[in-house]
């Protein structure tokens, strides 16, 4: 196992903690007063997450 792949698994699996407010504090920071639903939180965390997807080698 190259040792490049263990270091991109462990950060292509932290940003999936965008995905959803709950991941992370500061999400769920501005999720409250900025009145976010879910939904929204989803939507703008699936590109950031397709984004590095894309750019991960495979």
């Amino acid at each position: 196992m190259s040792t490049f792949l263990l270091p991109m698994a462990v950060l292509f699996a932290a940003s999936h903690s965008f995905l959803t407010p709950i991941g992370y504090q500061t999400n769920l920071m501005v999720f409250g007063p900025g009145r976010y639903s879910f939904l929204d939180m989803t939507r703008s965390g699936l590109s950031l997450t397709v984004s590095l997807a894309s750019r991960c080698p495979g």
